[in-house]
C-alpha cells in the first residue's frame, strides 16, 4: 500500500471512531430554542 492509501485508511478509521453522543441532543435543543423563539415573536405580533 502506498503512503497516501495508509493515511486515508487511518483517517477513515479515526472518523468512524468519533463520538457523536451529544450531537442529537444539542441539535434537538437548538431546534426547540428556534421554535420557541419563533412562537414568541409570533405571539408578540398577534398581541399588537
Amino acid at each position: 500500500m502506498s503512503k497516501s492509501q495508509e493515511k486515508e485508511q487511518l483517517t477513515t478509521e479515526q472518523h468512524d471512531n468519533s463520538d457523536l453522543r451529544g450531537t442529537l441532543f444539542f441539535n434537538m435543543l437548538l431546534g426547540v430554542f428556534l421554535v420557541l423563539s419563533w412562537l414568541g415573536v409570533w405571539a408578540i405580533y398577534m398581541s399588537r
